[in-house]
């Protein structure tokens, strides 16, 4: 994970060059947080509508 942290954060610098090291390290924790949020959402319905399909009798 951190490998992917400072890969994610030598990205962020060259897209913005006038960034401070606090704020590209924030957008990164922020950036990653967000996509670590949007998957489990998407798993836990997922999950939600795998249940719903092996729990339905007609």
């Amino acid at each position: 994970m951190t490998d992917t942290y400072n890969q994610l954060r030598n990205e962020l610098s060259i897209l913005y060059p006038g960034f401070t090291d606090v704020e590209l390290n924030e957008m990164t924790e922020n950036l990653l947080s967000f996509y670590k949020i949007a998957v489990k959402t998407v798993l836990e319905q997922e999950n939600q509508d795998l249940n719903q399909k092996t729990t339905y009798e007609p």
